[in-house]
């Protein structure tokens, strides 16, 4: 790999955890367990036919600390209608967002794929 890739996917990470630290300055939240189960049921099942035991081993950890909160389920589950419109804007300009990355892979890994690209 590339010396400036490296420097610039560490440079982009850095500059997303000062965002990220920047913006929850002082808020405080409790972890979503039942998202943390289904990210090791996720994790845990694409990590046996990769033979990643890496991804494998993090998946069952998540599996088991989301298992053994299971009745801490339901205290940050939030449905759509109870979110305010300011929420429902950002998460749905998130899931935009992250709908044309999609896109726009999946168009360069097709060009590259006939040699398009």
């Amino acid at each position: 790999m590339s010396q400036w890739l490296i420097i610039s996917i560490f440079v982009v990470i850095l500059i997303l955890l000062v965002v990220f630290f920047a913006f929850n300055k002082g808020k405080k939240f409790k972890p979503d367990y039942h998202a943390l189960f289904t990210i090791g049921i996720v994790w845990f099942v694409i990590g046996i036919p990769l033979k990643n035991y890496s991804l494998i081993a993090i998946g069952f950890i998540f599996l088991l600390v989301g298992f053994v909160n299971k009745n801490k389920w339901k205290e940050n589950r939030q449905s759509w209608d109870k979110l305010s419109s300011e929420e429902k804007k950002l998460r749905m300009g998130i899931m935009i967002g992250l709908g044309v990355l999609l896109l726009i892979g999946l168009f360069v890994f097709f060009l590259k794929r006939f040699g398009l690209f």
